[in-house]
Parts: C-alpha cells; sequence; structure tokens
C-alpha cells in the first residue's frame, strides 16, 4: 500500500493479528490521526505502535484481521486532513495533583523568600524545589533597540533632578 509517500508491509499476519512496516517512522500528528480512526471506525481491533513509530501491531480478540480492512483505515487516515481534538478534561486526581503542585510553589516560594531574609534558613534549595516543580519568573519584554545604558537607566529612579547644560550658572 502507498499512502502519503509513505509505504506499508505486512510483516506477519495470524489469524488474529496483524503486523505492520511502515517505509519510515511516522510523526506524532499522523500517529494521532491513525489512533482516532482506529477508535472511531474500528473500535474492537486493538492496536499497539512497535519499532518506534515505524510498525503497527492490529490484533482482533474474536475474529480475522484482513490486510485489505487495515489498509483502507490506514489511505482513510493519513490521506485525511489533520484532525484538532479537544483534550478530555483532567480527572479528579490531575486535578489535585496541580493544586497540590501549586500549593508546594507558593511554600517553597516562601521559604526562599524567608531563607534569603532571615540567616539560619537557607532560600535556595527552596527556590531550586519551587523551579523543579514548574515555576518560572514571569518573561519581561526588553526593548531591542535601546543599550544596556539606556535599560539600565530607565531602572534607577532618578535621585537628583537634572537640568540642561544651558541652565547651570
Amino acid at each position: 500500500m502507498e499512502s502519503a509517500h509513505i509505504s506499508v508491509v505486512v510483516q506477519h499476519r495470524l489469524a488474529g493479528r496483524l503486523r505492520l512496516s511502515f517505509s519510515e517512522p511516522l510523526t506524532a500528528s499522523k500517529r494521532s490521526q491513525i489512533n482516532w480512526a482506529f477508535e472511531h471506525n474500528k473500535p474492537l481491533l486493538k492496536h499497539r505502535w512497535c519499532d518506534l513509530g515505524q510498525g503497527l501491531v492490529v490484533a482482533a480478540k474474536d475474529g480475522v484481521v484482513t490486510p485489505e480492512d487495515i489498509f483502507g483505515l490506514l489511505d482513510l487516515a493519513l490521506n485525511s486532513a489533520p484532525v484538532q481534538l479537544v483534550s478530555k478534561p483532567p480527572t479528579a486526581l490531575e486535578q489535585f495533583g496541580g493544586q497540590a503542585r501549586q500549593g508546594s510553589i507558593k511554600v517553597f516560594l516562601a521559604l526562599a523568600i524567608a531563607g534569603f531574609v532571615l540567616p539560619v534558613l537557607p532560600g535556595t534549595p527552596f527556590l531550586f524545589l519551587a523551579w523543579w516543580l514548574g515555576w518560572r519568573p514571569a518573561p519581561s519584554t526588553p526593548n531591542p533597540g535601546a543599550s544596556v545604558g539606556d535599560k539600565f537607566q530607565n531602572q534607577m529612579p532618578a535621585l537628583l533632578p537634572c537640568s540642561p547644560a544651558s541652565e547651570v550658572p
């Protein structure tokens, strides 16, 4: 079978199992399209990827897997427009994990700030722990045309009012 410049070869065939090999490893988007096609068109067939995305094993619990059916499904999946699927909502456990992570980041940042102020408590390990959990500082938007001196001058408050040279007595 030739589909979108990717050739597919049957490596071996059993009554309820078929192993396919692609001419090149498939990208993640092509694999997700094939996964979607299997889930929606052939839900009774089980499939798994092998050989680092270059192979596919298709199995049926009761029945026969024919190469013609699979080639038709692969042709449909690989030649169709990419599908933008909606992600599944997070489970209760995933929500709890995200909330626990955010809470831990806040605690570690508070301990890091306290560690930088108090001489007994080290702050750097807590800052590293917060960084490891996913905290990142807000990105700044620098002016690419400004020089280093201009950036420094704009950040420092004016201590003394400057007057033009013509007004100096």
